[in-house]
């Protein structure tokens, strides 16, 4: 934005795509609602490619390059990470189905997320009986080894990690 001479602020006029129809890079990243270093992010993860290069240097955008950015934005909020986007694209340029293995790997995480989902909602529970247990207590110096009084007279219950250790032991023989 530009600064009058009040100190007022104006906005730039709106950026028009080039007579070809084709898109330069801050372009791209306002038509598609993300930042220049998002989108030049992409370009060096090879997630982009420029249509062409003009003669000033200036990497210029179909706007193939728009739906690209969608896919990519939706690709990650469904968990995919950055390698693995570049992954199906690849293999959609091979002329390759990357629809199986986009399923296989959400099979696969879906119970991994069901885990840790069952862990953070125990993890949530004990903190709220925690918060609950110590609006009765009043704040402490700590003496001796104590550090935290609050946390120190919490109930030792068994890790996540132990639990599930122990529910996939053999039990001992007689």
């Amino acid at each position: 934005m530009k600064r009058m001479h009040s100190g007022l602020k104006v906005s730039p006029a709106p950026r028009r795509p080039s007579e070809s129809g084709l898109l330069t890079l801050s372009q791209l990243a306002d038509a598609a609602d993300e930042t220049v270093h998002a989108v030049r992010y992409y370009l060096r993860e090879g997630l982009l490619v420029p249509s062409q290069v003009a003669a000033n240097g200036y990497r210029l955008f179909d706007r193939s390059a728009h739906a690209r950015l969608r896919f990519v934005r939706r690709a990650q909020r469904l968990g995919f990470s950055l390698s693995e986007i570049r992954s199906f694209i690849h293999d959609a340029h091979r002329g390759q189905a990357p629809c199986p293995r986009v399923r296989q790997i959400l099979d696969a995480r879906l119970p991994l997320i069901g885990q840790q989902l069952t862990e953070m909602m125990q993890m949530f529970e004990r903190m709220s009986r925690a918060t609950r247990r110590w609006r009765r207590h009043p704040d402490q110096v700590p003496s001796g080894d104590d550090v935290c009084r609050l946390i120190e007279t919490e109930p030792d219950e068994a890790s996540p990690s132990a639990a599930r250790r122990r529910s996939r032991a053999k039990p001992l023989a007689k």
